[in-house]
This record gives C-alpha cells, structure tokens and sequence, in this order.
C-alpha cells in the first residue's frame, strides 16, 4: 500500500498553532500550508475587530494557497 499524501493546514494567531503544526509535519513528513489573512488582527483592536466581523457574520479574505487540499489523502487542520 503506498504512503498516504498529507497536507498539514493552519491559522495561527500567536504562534502556538504554528509551533504544533510544525512538529506533526516534521514528525510525518509532509506538506504544510499557513492560512494567512489579509487583514491585520493583532492586539486589541484586531480581536474586537474579529469579535464584530464574526457577529455580522462577515467572512475574511485569504493569501494564495501554495497546496491543493484536494490532492491529499489526508488533511489535518489546525486552529487557534
């Protein structure tokens, strides 16, 4: 049975996410992909600014992905 492709996606705001993301994929191997917002959400301003985006329910817009999800066997995804 061949090896199964997997794609390790995460959204990190601080740091952490992207620290755990890091080791599974040196742990297995793989190919990771940050999300990568393009709108700033750092400090006060930018968690009250996702608190009222997230209430009006408005979406974000993202940086170009580099990997295709749909040409993996698996996607793990990881999330602050």
């Amino acid at each position: 049975m061949a090896t199964p492709k997997v794609l390790v996606v995460y959204y990190s705001q601080d740091g952490t996410t992207r620290s755990v993301a890091n080791v599974i994929a040196d742990e297995i191997d793989c190919a990771l992909e940050e999300l990568v917002e393009t709108t700033e959400r750092a400090g006060r301003f930018g968690v009250l600014r996702s608190a009222y985006e997230g209430l009006l329910g408005r979406t974000t817009s993202l940086r170009r992905i580099r990997h295709r999800p749909e040409n993996y066997d698996l996607v793990v995804v990881g999330t602050p």
